[in-house]
C-alpha cells in the first residue's frame, strides 16, 4: 500500500516524484510521506484519478503492466480500509490550521530541485581543493600584484577580480589534474607527492600567458643585431601565442560549452595578458601588442557571436513565472515569517503546538526580507542585498536637495526619515553614478509594514545569528557576509519549495522586464524602473524581454478591431459569429418572446436578431 502511494499516486497529485520508479530510496519514502501530510485525509477519495495522473505522466519502459496492476490493486485496498475505519467522514476532511503545516509548508525536508541540463558534475579538481594543494610563493606574489595592478588601474573592480582569480585557480587546477595528469598518476607514495609538488612549484602566471618581451635598442651596439633579435622575438611570440591559445582551448573544452562562460574565461586570459605586458604595450605601436593578448580578444569576439546566436542552455520557459507568482512567493514567506508555534505531535483529534525556536525565526524573517528587497521593487542584482551596511549604505533619513543624504539624527523632524539605500559601488555604477533611493513603506494589508519587519530583524532577530560585521544581512550558521552562490542558491531553494521552478536572482530581472512590455507599461514607467534596476531601457526591452508576441501586440489587435467593426457595421454587415454567441446567451423568455416577434413580423428568429443588432448605435 505505502508504494502504491507513494510511487505511484503522490505524483498525481502534484508532490515528490521518485527518481526510481522499479525501486523507493530511503529519501523517496520521507520525502512522499512528507508530502501526505499536507493533505487532508479525504483527499484519498480522489487516490484513483491521481494515479491514473501519474500513469499518464509516466514512461511507459519505467512502469510495467503488472505494476500498475498491482499499484491499482493495493490503492482500492487501502481506500477500502479507510471507508471501513471512518476515516473519510467529510468532518475528518477538514483542513487542519495554518500553524500545524508549518514545519511542512517551509520545513528543511523539501523535495529535490530537479537537473535542467545534462551537465555532469565534475569532480574536485579546482587547485586549493585537495588536502596536497598549494600555491607557491612566486605565483602567490604574481596574483598579489596583479590584484593591485588591476584596481590601482581601474582595469577591473575587485569584485571582477575575484571572479578572475577563481577562473585562475580552475586554469591550474585542470592543468594539473587532467593535461598533466600522465606524469605523476602511475606513480605511488613518495614518488607521487614529490612529482606534485614539483609541477605546482612550476606554476606562474606565464605558465598560461607566455612572456616574450621584445628586445631594448640600447641592448645591442648595431642596428642590424637589434632588428634581427627583435625578428626573433617575434617568431617566438607567434609560435608560443599558439601554443598557449590551444592550451586554453582545450581548458576551455573542459570546462564548459556554454558560450556566454567561455567568454568569461577568456576575460581573465586577457586581463592577465595585460598585467604580464603592461610595460610594452603601446596602443599606438601594433608591434608591441603581443599576438597572444590579439589571439585572445578574436576568441572571445568569436565566443560572443557564438553566443547571440545559441539556443539558451535551459530554454526560458523551464523557469520563467509571471511576476503575479513572483509576488505570491513574497506573501507566502511573509506567513512564515508570522509563524510563532509549530506542531510538536498530532493525534487524530488534536494538534499539539508548541513556540517556535527564535533562531529559525530568524532565519524566515531574513529570507522574507532578502526576497521582498529582490522584488517588491524593480528587481536589483542581488550585489544589493549583500552590499548593504547598516549605517551608511542602508540608513534612516532623508535625501534633501542635490541628492545629499541627512541621517535621522541631524534632520530637524525625525519622524519623517525614512530607510534609504545609499550605495556608491555596484557593477554599473560608473553608468549610472550613487544609488539614492528611499525605500517604499509597503503596507500589507494585515496592519503591518515592510519597516514593520525591517525593525523587528534589526532590534530583535538578527543579533541572534551572530553577526560579523555591520552588514544588514548575515548568513545563516555563520552570521558573515552573504556570498553572491549562497544567495543564489536559496532564492533558487525557495522558488522552487512554493512555485515548483528554480527562479535565481538574475531571472527575477528578466521577469520583470517581460512584466512590463507584457503589460504595456508607460514609457514613463519603463524607464524609471530601469533606472531603479540600473539598466539601460535598450537592455531591458532586447536581452531582459521575453514577452509573448501575441500580448505585446494585443492593444494595437484591439485597436485594429475597433476600426474593423466600425467600418463594417456602418455599411450593415453582421457577423455570423455574433449571431451564434446571441443564441447561445439566450434565455428561455427570451427565446420566447424572440419566437412571438418573429412570427408577427412573419420572419425567421436569426432575422429578428439581425434587426436588433443593426439598430444598436
Amino acid at each position: 500500500m505505502q508504494t502504491a502511494l507513494l510511487r505511484f499516486t503522490v505524483p498525481g497529485w502534484g508532490g515528490y516524484t521518485p527518481t526510481n520508479l522499479k525501486r523507493s530510496t530511503k529519501q523517496d519514502v520521507e520525502e512522499g510521506l512528507n508530502f501526505l501530510k499536507l493533505l487532508p485525509i479525504g483527499k484519498l477519495r480522489e487516490g484513483d484519478a491521481a494515479q491514473e495522473r501519474a500513469f499518464s505522466r509516466t514512461d511507459v519502459t519505467d512502469v510495467v503492466a503488472k505494476q500498475r496492476t498491482n499499484a491499482r490493486y493495493y490503492l482500492n485496498k487501502l481506500i477500502a480500509l479507510a471507508e471501513g475505519e471512518g476515516w473519510l467522514r467529510e468532518e475528518e476532511s477538514v483542513e487542519a490550521p495554518i500553524p500545524a503545516r508549518l514545519n511542512l509548508v517551509g520545513g528543511k525536508k523539501v523535495s529535490r530541485i530537479p537537473k535542467l541540463t545534462d551537465r555532469k558534475r565534475k569532480p574536485k579538481y579546482v587547485l586549493g581543493s585537495q588536502p596536497e594543494d598549494f600555491i607557491n610563493p612566486r605565483l602567490e606574489n604574481e596574483i598579489n600584484q596583479l590584484r593591485y595592478w588591476h584596481i590601482t588601474t581601474k582595469e577591473l573592480s575587485e569584485v571582477t577580480f575575484n571572479n578572475h582569480l577563481i577562473h585562475l585557480k580552475q586554469f591550474f587546477g585542470w592543468l594539473i589534474r587532467y593535461e598533466q595528469a600522465s606524469q605523476w598518476q602511475t606513480l605511488e607514495g613518495k614518488k607521487k607527492t614529490a612529482k606534485l609538488k614539483e609541477i605546482m612549484d612550476s606554476f606562474c602566471l606565464e605558465t598560461l600567458i607566455p612572456f616574450n618581451p621584445l628586445p631594448k635598442r640600447s641592448q645591442f651596439k648595431t642596428q642590424s643585431k637589434y632588428k634581427k633579435a627583435k625578428e626573433d622575438v617575434i617568431e617566438i611570440r607567434d609560435e608560443k601565442a599558439d601554443d598557449a591559445q590551444k592550451l586554453f582551448e582545450r581548458f576551455l573544452d573542459f570546462y564548459t560549452k556554454n558560450y556566454a562562460t567561455r567568454g568569461f574565461l577568456t576575460q581573465m586570459a586577457i586581463s592577465v595578458t595585460k598585467y604580464l605586458y603592461c610595460g610594452e604595450i603601446k596602443e599606438t605601436k601594433l608591434e608591441t601588442i603581443p599576438p597572444i593578448l590579439l589571439n585572445l580578444k578574436a576568441l572571445a569576439k568569436t565566443e560572443k557571436g557564438k553566443g547571440e546566436g545559441s539556443p539558451r542552455a535551459v530554454p526560458i520557459e523551464e523557469k520563467f513565472i509571471p511576476y503575479e507568482e513572483v509576488l505570491q512567493v513574497v506573501v507566502e514567506l511573509k506567513k512564515r515569517a508570522d509563524q510563532q508555534e509549530r506542531v510538536d505531535r498530532e493525534t487524530k483529534t488534536k494538534t499539539y503546538l508548541c513556540p517556535r525556536a527564535p533562531q529559525a525565526m530568524a532565519w524566515d524573517c531574513s529570507r522574507f526580507l532578502i526576497v521582498s528587497f529582490l522584488s517588491v521593487f524593480p528587481p536589483d542584482r542581488q550585489q544589493l542585498v549583500r552590499d548593504l551596511e547598516i549605517g551608511t549604505s542602508f540608513a534612516r533619513g532623508c535625501f534633501g536637495a542635490g541628492n545629499i543624504f541627512t541621517p535621522e539624527d541631524e534632520m530637524g523632524d525625525p519622524s519623517q526619515a525614512r530607510w534609504c539605500f545609499n550605495l556608491t559601488k555596484y557593477k554599473t555604477h560608473k553608468t549610472y553614478g550613487d544609488c539614492k533611493i528611499t525605500v517604499p513603506n509597503y503596507s500589507f494589508g494585515d496592519g503591518t509594514t515592510l519597516y514593520d519587519y525591517i525593525d523587528l530583524w534589526l532590534n530583535q532577530y538578527r543579533s541572534l545569528l551572530n553577526p560579523k560585521g555591520n552588514w544588514l544581512f548575515v548568513r545563516h550558521r555563520r552570521g558573515d557576509k552573504w556570498k553572491g552562490e549562497d544567495v543564489w542558491k536559496m532564492v533558487v531553494k525557495v522558488f522552487h519549495r512554493y512555485t515548483g521552478k528554480g527562479v535565481n536572482p538574475h531571472l527575477l530581472r528578466h521577469i520583470f522586464n517581460t512584466h512590463l512590455e507584457e503589460t504595456n507599461a508607460s514609457k514613463d514607467v519603463k524607464s524609471a524602473s530601469r533606472k531603479m534596476m540600473k539598466q539601460s531601457d535598450k537592455m531591458g526591452s532586447t536581452k531582459y524581454n521575453h514577452a509573448i508576441t501575441d500580448r505585446q501586440v494585443a492593444p494595437a489587435i484591439e485597436y485594429m478591431r475597433g476600426l474593423v467593426d466600425k467600418a463594417f457595421n456602418s455599411k450593415g454587415v453582421i457577423y455570423d459569429e455574433a449571431k451564434i454567441s446571441i443564441n447561445m446567451s439566450l434565455t428561455p423568455t427570451a427565446i420566447s418572446l424572440l419566437e412571438e416577434l418573429a412570427v408577427s413580423q412573419q420572419c425567421s428568429r436569426n432575422e429578428v436578431i439581425e434587426r436588433l443588432i443593426r439598430a444598436i448605435p
